[in-house]
């Protein structure tokens, strides 16, 4: 029997190899019709839950032409991330698209929803205007330059690799280091899940044995970022963030990472310096829209 030609906006709950092979393509044309990095989270993506709505598509005559993601980081806030080829634009194809993930971003109890955005993307920035949402925050994506002398491990912090037993110690920690109180709960459910993924590996920092800070690093082929990098607030400017992390990129090389990637608020001074200290540069950056609803 004859399989049906996929038309119009396919929710997805899973993704098979087919379908990343499909958006990587689209991916692949979309960036370099605008010279764009768009933020896609490879990783997640493959391994969407196949109990879960997280992925829509949006077929013509079964080509892929429009794929949108919904990123849910243990909290009520959701991210949103997508595109549309270049030839089918100004269609209502990211919009039809945007309904059905809002649909089930209601669903799911999401509050808020962010719109990621390019900053060099004139078709996002675009969207997000005419869809009447407002900046609230925006993002540098950093590279590790390949050429730069490594930071040196000095000091008495020391990086220990967090185990499912350090779920709550883990998720304290962030939620101090990043005041988000009322999330740790969700926090750590998050932390629990992440830590069952092979491909992302938590660490605590300790200062002669106590916990002062937390990262990890998570894998995506053969790049290895570093995230949810905190430092207790009364344990900062004493240079163990610095410690941390010049442990952390040891650790993301021998594990063979070809690139090492990390994320900033742009109006995040300290670490801003802190990281281009320790060899990192801007490779893009990333503009959060929240759409009012």
């Amino acid at each position: 029997m004859t399989q049906p030609i996929s038309q119009g906006v396919v929710g997805k709950q899973g993704l098979s190899a087919d379908d990343l092979a499909q958006i990587r393509q689209l991916a692949d044309i979309c960036n370099a019709h605008e010279g764009l990095n768009l933020k896609l989270n490879w990783e997640d993506l493959r391994l969407r839950p196949a109990d879960e709505t997280n992925d829509f598509a949006y077929y013509q005559q079964g080509a892929l032409i429009g794929f949108l993601s919904i990123y849910i980081f243990g909290s009520d806030q959701a991210e949103i991330s997508g595109m549309v080829h270049p030839a089918a634009r100004r269609g209502g194809i990211f919009r039809a698209l945007l309904q059905a993930a809002l649909a089930e971003c209601a669903r799911r109890g999401c509050s808020q929803v962010l719109l990621i955005c390019e900053r060099t993307s004139r078709s996002g920035a675009a969207f997000a205007s005419a869809m009447g949402a407002r900046l609230v925050f925006s993002e540098h994506k950093m590279e590790l330059d390949a050429q730069t002398s490594l930071p040196a491990i000095t000091g008495p912090v020391r990086l220990r690799r967090a185990q499912i037993v350090d779920a709550d110690l883990v998720a304290r920690i962030v939620a101090i280091a990043f005041g988000e109180l009322a999330d740790e709960a969700a926090a750590r459910q998050s932390i629990v899940k992440a830590m069952q993924n092979d491909s992302r590996q938590f660490f605590i920092g300790e200062l002669d044995g106590v916990p002062i800070g937390v990262l990890n690093l998570s894998a995506d082929e053969a790049d290895i970022g570093i995230y949810g990098f905190g430092v207790l607030p009364d344990q900062r400017g004493r240079g163990y963030g610095r410690q941390m992390l010049a442990q952390a990129i040891q650790q993301a090389l021998a594990q063979h990472a070809r690139r090492v990637m990390l994320e900033v608020e742009t109006n995040n001074n300290n670490a801003l310096a802190l990281y281009q200290s320790c060899g990192f540069n801007e490779v893009a950056s990333y503009d959060y829209y929240q759409l009012d609803r």
